[in-house]
Formats: C-alpha cells, structure tokens, sequence
C-alpha cells in the first residue's frame, strides 16, 4: 500500500509544483535588431521573446514571448506634416482609447522630444514611448492582458533600446 501511495505521490507531485520564471542571472538580451533608417538597435532576450516578426519594409519588429500573450512592437516612421509631440500623442493613444469603454490613462508624461505613456485598453495594459526626432518617430509598446501587467516592467528591465545608432563600415556605433 505505501509503495502504490508513494508512487501516486510522485507521479501527481509535477502537477501541484509552481513553473517558476528564469532567474534573473541566467537572462541576458543575446538578440539584437537594428534599424539603418531609423537610427537605433534593439537589444533583447530571446529566451524571453523568442518569436520575431521583422515588418515587410523592414521599419519595425515585433517581438512576442513562448506563449505570444505578451506582444513587444518597436518600429520607425515618418508623417507627412510636421506633427509635435502632442499631436502625435492625440493621434496615437487618444485615438487608441476611444475603440473600448473600458480604457484609462495610468500614466503620462509628453515632453517635445518624447512621450511615454501606461494605459488600460480592454483587457489589455499598454507601456507605450514614442522619440520625436525631427522628421522621424520611433516607437517603442509593450502589450500585455491585465493579468500579466507585472511583466511589463520585467520585460522593460531586460530590453535595451539604443537610439542614434549608424552604421560605420559594416558595424554599428553610437
């Protein structure tokens, strides 16, 4: 009797065990994307984020964990007119929160050379930053279910946006 108690013990005991995440000493950002147009480098971890999708013009990534519940986009544009930093802000995220009732603002600081913003749209919290550089944008979201929010800011903790890159003879530097 104890050997078959024993033995349903530890065939039921994988089931009743917490996963737990990597320990922060084993994470590193080994990854990188990198954008000539646009200036600046992605560097990540890809036992993290280990789906890429690099867009057809070649002017973003997205990037998504094992599970593609937690969606990290990052990508370089231009507009037509000159658009200041609060314009494009009220384009973006206003814009954005007014297709769910349940929306709301967490956090919010525009500045001229940048925006950065944390918002609740359905069921989904968003970390968004946008760079004004001039004549081209970039801009960096992290999305994930309300559920999961705490994981953004351990997302943002392992990634490393480097803005102002160039390519000097075949390698990259600040």
């Amino acid at each position: 009797m104890r050997i078959l108690a024993s033995f349903l013990i530890m065939a039921l005991l994988p089931f009743f065990m917490a996963e737990e995440e990597p320990s922060s000493s084993l994470i590193e950002a080994n990854a990188e994307y990198c954008n000539p147009r646009f200036n600046f480098c992605l560097q990540y971890p890809d036992s993290i984020l280990p789906f890429r999708f690099v867009s057809e013009n070649n002017d973003g990534v997205i990037l998504k964990t094992k599970d593609e519940r937690i969606v990290v986009k990052l990508s370089g544009f231009r507009t037509i007119n000159n658009r200041n930093t609060w314009q494009l802000y009220e384009d973006i995220v206003e814009k954005e929160l007014a297709t769910k009732k349940d929306s709301r603002i967490l956090h919010e600081t525009v500045e001229d050379s940048y925006y950065k913003t944390s918002f609740i749209n359905g069921n989904y919290r968003f970390f968004q930053k946008l760079y004004n550089r001039g004549n081209k944008y970039v801009i960096y979201q992290i999305m994930a279910p309300k559920t999961m929010a705490f994981k953004i800011n351990k997302i943002r903790e392992y990634i490393d946006l480097s803005l102002d890159k160039k390519l000097n003879h075949g390698r990259w530097s600040s």
